[in-house]
C-alpha cells in the first residue's frame, strides 16, 4: 500500500502502489502538507477505514503527523 493523497477532495483516497488498498475517509478533510497534500483529523470520529482485515502477516504504517499550535495554556 502506498497514499500519497494526490487528491484534494472526495471521500476515497487512492493506493498508488497498484495493488487497490483503497481507503474511504470518514470526516477528516484534504489539507496541504509539507510537500504534498494530506489529510486533517480534528476529532476521534475522523479516520480512514481502509479494509485490512484480510491481511495475514505483518506490516508497518508509517506517517508524518503535523500538530496544530495551541495558545500558551496548552489548550
Amino acid at each position: 500500500c502506498y497514499w500519497n493523497f494526490p487528491e484534494t477532495s472526495g471521500n476515497i483516497v487512492h493506493d498508488n502502489s497498484g495493488n487497490n488498498y483503497n481507503g474511504i475517509i470518514n470526516g477528516a478533510i484534504f489539507a496541504s502538507g509539507r510537500n504534498e497534500n494530506g489529510l486533517q483529523f480534528k476529532d476521534v470520529n475522523n479516520y480512514i477505514d481502509l479494509h485490512l482485515n484480510n491481511i495475514t502477516s505483518s506490516w508497518t504504517f508509517a506517517c508524518r503527523i503535523k500538530k496544530e499550535k495551541k495558545d500558551r495554556k496548552g489548550y
